[in-house]
């Protein structure tokens, strides 16, 4: 694990409020720095982003350039701002072709969870240019460890060309059509991998939510992951600019990663009159319909908001289903609750992903 050194003033510990920390943690005979900024009123398990620079930047640099604090401030989660050190493409940057910088941060991720208590069902990464390259490196090598990645202007140029994940990783990305730092004319190659990968809808749902750019939706893929790439018309290699286009590449990384939870989509029935065997259903919406797969026959639905309140409710009729798919009102996008009730009065509940 190595040691772990954290400098904080007392007094803002003492009173609770918003705090960044520098930081070290020695990783074999390498000793790497980082900045931790934790917002007042944290929650018991609060989540993690990892926010990493482009080549030749620093964490210091992607904690001002991103503007994750104040997302954080108002999502109450941690980011980590780690420091590149790797300099065999000329400058600080990030080992996207080895391991040293998987390990660095998976050890990182294990240190601030031991300090802070994180939800290690809600790690994600996030990173600029060679910092988005990084956050797909670990996507592809260590997905158990990384619920969702959400990245600016950044995918492999070179390595990790048979990127395949064991498990579907989610992915929200952000690019511009002028990028010829890293080109945009590789994008759609790279994704396509992870399309193939997560088992999603080979055609994506495009949508132009305003004259200036481009919305690409694949799913519901396996395991309630997604995938959502924006396209910038005319950008050129950056983080999005706010007011050019009305839209926040850090706020967009964060809404997304909110409705993606490690394993978050997936729920167990009860046992059967206290058999032990259970079985495993999930639920996706897309479309206009709630996609319901099962491994038990079903016999009712409901849909219920985090107040608690019933928004949808189906029924099988006369015959239950195990594969449906039904039509329901587009509710608002967020996390709802699926009770499902089978036909041998067995029942559980699972999270439901509204994009």
């Amino acid at each position: 694990m190595g040691k772990y050194t954290l400098f904080a003033a007392v007094l803002a510990i003492g009173l609770g409020i918003p705090r960044a920390q520098t930081g070290s943690i020695k990783v074999g005979s390498t000793t790497r720095t980082f900045i931790v900024y934790a917002p007042s009123g944290l929650p018991d398990n609060p989540a993690l982003v990892v926010c990493m620079h482009g080549l030749g930047g620093s964490g210091s640099q992607q904690r001002s350039y991103s503007g994750f604090d104040k997302v954080a401030d108002k999502g109450k989660f941690i980011v980590v701002y780690p420091d590149g050190i790797d300099k065999s493409v000329g400058s600080a940057g990030w080992d996207i072709t080895g391991n040293s910088d998987v390990d660095f941060i998976t050890t990182l991720i294990d240190n601030v969870a031991g300090r802070y208590n994180i939800d290690r069902n809600r790690v994600y990464a996030s990173g600029f240019s060679m910092g988005g390259m990084m956050s797909h490196k670990l996507a592809c090598d260590v997905p158990e460890k990384i619920a969702a990645i959400g990245t600016a202007s950044g995918y492999p140029l070179y390595g990790n060309n048979n990127c395949s994940p064991p498990i579907p990783v989610p992915i929200c990305h952000t690019h511009g059509t002028a990028d010829d730092v890293v080109p945009y004319s590789g994008l759609e190659a790279w994704i396509a991998k992870f399309v193939k990968a997560d088992g999603c809808p080979e055609t994506p749902a495009t949508t132009n939510p305003t004259s200036k750019y481009k919305r690409e939706y694949w799913g519901p893929c396996k395991d309630g992951s997604e995938i959502v790439v924006y396209h910038f018309d005319g950008m050129s290699h950056g983080y999005v600019n706010t007011s050019r286009y009305s839209f926040s590449a850090s706020d967009t990384f964060w809404t997304f990663f909110e409705k993606h939870p490690r394993n978050g989509a997936v729920g167990i029935y009860g046992p059967v009159s206290g058999a032990r065997t259970t079985s495993a259903f999930s639920t996706a919406y897309s479309a206009g319909a709630i996609h319901l797969k099962s491994g038990l026959p079903v016999r009712s639905v409901r849909v219920f908001d985090v107040r608690g309140r019933t928004v949808f409710s189906w029924k099988a009729g006369n015959v239950p289903v195990h594969d449906v798919a039904f039509p329901a009102s587009r509710p608002a996008g967020g996390i709802y609750l699926v009770n499902i009730r089978g036909a041998a009065g067995n029942n559980g509940i699972v999270r439901l992903l509204v994009p």
